[in-house]
């Protein structure tokens, strides 16, 4: 079985930055998936999951991924025009739509262009399974994409956290002291940034629980322990160069009061309230 997975303002990067953050995105996905057998690979600007059981699991880890936009459970064939019928008659039998629209898109050299396959291959879909064309609003979208020799067709996108891939910019501390700090750690995390949990007592059971939720996002975390006197060689050693807050607009006025270290902080819930911190993290839940 295969997963087609999509990222989204990483394709705006020069070639150059973009192979480098591609590479970074494969090898977190490889990391989220580690024990459920799954191949990963980057291709044509789309990103391929091979797998065979686990199907639940797989797609639960993609959809908190940093840096996935979309993804589509997909079949693959040849891009012969029966082959290409054979896998949308499975999904019209599966499906039962009354009216059927295409999608098809390509890349790689061919003598055949987009709209030649979606003309031939929805005549015969419409002929042969007596459905009726729809581009508007039918009961069934079929994508296509063909790349090179191989086409992926699928029905349903599903979508992601999206952002950019964890650990291509600068690492930030957390303190994770309430669900905010949660939430504006994980925005930093879709900008990109590493996050480091830090405590200066004991790690309460409260911190360990907000650690593993941030460990569905980034399997790699791990609390930081430090004195405070320590703290000036902990942020070179690790090179810290912020810190992350979870204060909203609400917050506002003790802003100033902010005395932890001589970094700067980041408020990446500043323009929310309360309400809407908890419930945008309810939803990545």
């Amino acid at each position: 079985m295969l997963i087609l997975a999509r990222y989204g303002e990483l394709g705006l990067k020069s070639p150059k930055v973009k192979k480098k953050f591609e590479k970074k995105l494969v090898e977190n996905l490889k990391r989220q998936l580690n024990e459920l057998n799954c191949s990963v690979k980057c291709e044509f600007s789309r990103i391929y999951i091979d797998y065979k059981i686990n199907t639940e699991k797989i797609i639960e880890k993609i959809k908190k991924t940093p840096g996935i936009v979309s993804f589509s459970v997909c079949k693959k064939t040849t891009i012969d025009l029966e082959d290409l019928f054979k896998v949308c008659y499975k999904f019209v039998i599966e499906k039962k739509p009354k009216t059927f629209g295409l999608k098809v898109t390509r890349a790689g050299t061919h003598e055949f262009s987009s709209r030649d396959i979606a003309i031939k291959l929805g005549d015969l879909i419409r002929t042969k399974l007596n459905l009726k064309v729809d581009l508007t609003n039918p009961d069934l979208w079929i994508n296509i994409e063909i790349r090179n020799k191989e086409s992926f067709i699928f029905t349903e996108k599903i979508s992601c956290i999206g952002g950019l891939p964890v650990g291509i910019e600068g690492n930030i501390f957390s303190l994770l002291e309430t669900k905010f700090d949660i939430y504006s750690s994980i925005l930093m995390m879709k900008r990109g940034c590493r996050i480091y949990p830090i405590s200066f007592k004991y790690i309460s059971r409260r911190q360990k629980k907000f650690v593993e939720i941030l460990k569905e996002f980034d399997p790699d975390i791990k609390v930081v322990e430090s004195k405070r006197k320590d703290l000036g060689n902990l942020i070179n050693l690790l090179e810290i160069k912020a810190l992350v807050s979870g204060k909203t607009i609400e917050d506002l006025e003790t802003v100033e009061s902010e005395e932890f270290s001589p970094l700067p902080y980041l408020y990446p819930n500043c323009s929310l309230t309360k309400k809407e911190v908890l419930e945008e993290f309810q939803a990545l839940l």
